[in-house]
């Protein structure tokens, strides 16, 4: 039951993260063109599909997750000077990160607790 509950707080996570970076693309000015309307639309579409699945139980989403969110985590990192420049839009971008990497924790938590035994 509490790895049931994990998952459901993890697809809450997930779907905040969504949230913020809808947020995040209102707030960034400037006038943005359809092909850039597409791609955020679509990258939203995929991580809210993303959170319904796991949301369901769906297991081999967590290690689809965990090679995206290194990937998202490499580029905060080597751009960290520059999100904390941009003051709102930046902090918003490092709280979508840590809201991810904590439902990716939040996934692989049982089974790393079932691997190491005292």
């Amino acid at each position: 039951m509490k790895q049931v509950n994990d998952y459901k707080f993890a697809s809450n996570l997930l779907i905040g993260a969504v949230c913020l970076l809808m947020i995040n693309s209102f707030i960034v000015t400037g006038r943005k063109s359809s092909a850039e309307i597409i791609v955020a639309s679509t990258v939203f579409l995929f991580l809210l599909l993303l959170s319904i699945l796991v949301r369901k139980g769906y297991l081999w989403l967590r290690y689809l997750f965990a090679f995206l969110i290194i990937f998202s985590l490499i580029s905060l990192i080597m751009s960290l000077e520059m999100q904390i420049q941009r003051s709102l839009p930046g902090f918003i971008i490092i709280m979508v990160n840590l809201l991810q990497l904590w439902a990716l924790i939040l996934l692989f938590k049982n089974e790393m607790a079932q691997k190491v035994k005292y």
